[in-house]
C-alpha cells in the first residue's frame, strides 16, 4: 500500500511538471490507481495537476472510488495506530535500557574511596536514575 502511495505521489509530482493529464480509477482489488493512460472500459476521473501540488478533479468521483477511498483511509488509520504502538514499545525499551545504564553508572560511582569531583558525578547519576527509572 505504501508503494502505491509513493508511486502515486511521484507520478503526480512528475505530471505536474510536464503538465500531462492524469487519470484516477479504482482497480479490481479496490486500490486507487493514477496513470497518464486511462484503462479501456473503466470509468475514470481526470485529475488536474497544478505546479503547486493542489489537485482538482474534473469529474465527480464514482461511488466505487468513494468506497475505496474510505477503505484506504481506514487502512491508513490502522497503519498509523500500528506504527504508534511500535514507537511506544521502542520508547519503553529505550527507557528500560537507559534505566539499567543509569543504575550501573550510579553503582560504579557509589563505591567507597572518594575522588575529586565524584560528588557532582554522583548527583548527576542519581538524577539520571530518577529520570529513567522514576526512582
Amino acid at each position: 500500500m505504501r508503494k502505491d502511495i509513493v508511486i502515486a505521489a511521484l507520478l503526480l509530482a512528475a505530471s505536474g511538471m510536464a503538465q500531462a493529464e492524469v487519470y484516477k480509477w479504482v482497480d479490481a482489488n479496490g486500490r486507487v490507481v493514477f496513470s497518464d493512460q486511462p484503462p479501456p472500459g473503466k470509468k475514470v476521473d481526470k485529475v488536474k495537476v497544478y505546479p503547486g501540488g493542489a489537485q482538482l478533479p474534473r469529474q465527480a468521483a464514482s461511488a466505487p472510488a468513494d468506497a475505496a477511498a474510505g477503505q484506504s483511509a481506514g487502512g491508513l488509520d490502522a497503519d498509523v495506530k500500528a506504527l504508534n504502538e511500535r514507537i511506544e514499545r521502542h520508547n519503553r525499551d529505550v527507557k528500560a535500557q537507559n534505566c539499567k545504564t543509569a543504575q550501573a553508572n550510579l553503582a560504579a560511582l557509589d563505591r567507597p574511596g572518594s575522588k575529586a569531583g565524584r560528588e557532582d558525578m554522583l548527583k548527576r547519576a542519581r538524577e539520571e536514575v530518577q529520570i529513567w527509572c522514576g526512582k
